[in-house]
């Protein structure tokens, strides 16, 4: 709540400058670039978690079921190559493709309003003109309340993709009769939307934060050259993001499968329901919400590094 009320005062500070563009006419070419940035952000993330699709059925495999996915003798986790062995051998190859839809729908819309949110937010709190700090904390304010959005409509996305992920006989009939069922919000959001902010947010504002910050510091130097300064940029913002919303991946996995999926959880949910997320954190300590951390960072870095040399190669295509 602190959070909302201090990007709030940020852009009621902002409002006057924002309505006097409006009144000049500027906005409406702010709307055209908006809308390409939309498009630029959605491909980008529509595309990059599609390419990482294989990667995150291993890493989601290795959060919901590490003693499935472990060294018969030592009992230590799988490394990322046995992992995705095992489970071609015993499910086939295309089982690394499971949730391929869920997504590509999802993170094409996350990433939309993600990225366009993120760039007016930055306007409304006045990048432009802050300077040193300033500058850090109004990337944060508008990372963190475009993400708030994002997520919201990305969460019903990401349990479904989990839900096919971790029960092979997960379908679409069983999603309707549990929709029937339970009602829209517990199908579909549970008790899964905070583990999924904590997650975002703190994925989103690490990675869009860095990469600017790097960006801006070294798009000057004559040295570097466009696509040097991108590759740069998001090899940084990609470590510092799959590092802060580990914690948060893991309970939105154990969150996710609280239907039937309880004993998959690496939590002993002893009653009929999991905890709430924070006990559930408090159950897994730190060495159980890093579970699968290996294989999630090198995740994390194809989806960062892709998304946005592409989101990148849009904007300068479109001229932004």
């Amino acid at each position: 709540m602190a959070a909302l009320a201090a990007c709030g005062s940020l852009a009621f500070l902002r409002s006057a400058a924002w309505a006097e563009e409006a009144a000049t006419g500027k906005m409406q070419m702010q709307g055209l670039e908006l809308l390409k940035i939309f498009f630029a952000g959605g491909t980008g993330c529509c595309l990059s978690h599609a390419a990482a699709i294989p990667f995150d059925v291993v890493k989601t495999r290795l959060q919901s079921n590490p003693l499935r996915y472990s060294h018969s003798g030592s009992g230590q986790p799988l490394g990322i190559r046995a992992a995705g062995m095992q489970i071609v051998h015993e499910e086939g190859i295309w089982t690394l493709l499971h949730g391929l839809g869920p997504t590509c729908v999802g993170y094409a819309v996350q990433g939309a309003v993600k990225f366009g949110l993120w760039e007016v937010f930055k306007v409304i709190f006045g990048f432009n003109s802050a300077t040193g700090c300033g500058k850090v904390l109004v990337l944060v304010a508008a990372a963190f309340v475009a993400e708030i959005f994002a997520s919201v409509l990305l969460c019903p996305f990401e349990r479904l993709r989990i839900r096919l992920v971790v029960d092979p006989d997960f379908s679409m009939p069983k999603l309707s009769e549990t929709l029937h069922k339970d009602g829209f919000c517990k199908t579909l959001y549970g008790k899964g939307l905070k583990s999924m902010l904590i997650k975002q947010c703190a994925y989103t504002i690490a990675k869009l934060t860095v990469f600017t910050l790097i960006s801006d510091s070294l798009k000057y130097h004559k040295t570097f050259a466009r696509m040097a300064v991108t590759l740069i940029a998001s090899l940084s913002a990609g470590l510092v993001a799959g590092i802060a919303s580990q914690p948060g991946d893991t309970l939105m996995t154990c969150m996710s499968t609280d239907s039937g999926l309880r004993n998959a959880c690496p939590v002993d949910l002893k009653t009929g329901a999991p905890p709430g997320t924070l006990q559930m954190a408090l159950a897994l300590g730190w060495e159980g919400l890093f579970t699968g951390w290996q294989v999630r960072l090198i995740h994390v870095e194809i989806i960062v590094v892709t998304q946005l040399f592409i989101y990148d190669a849009i904007k300068k295509a479109v001229g932004l």
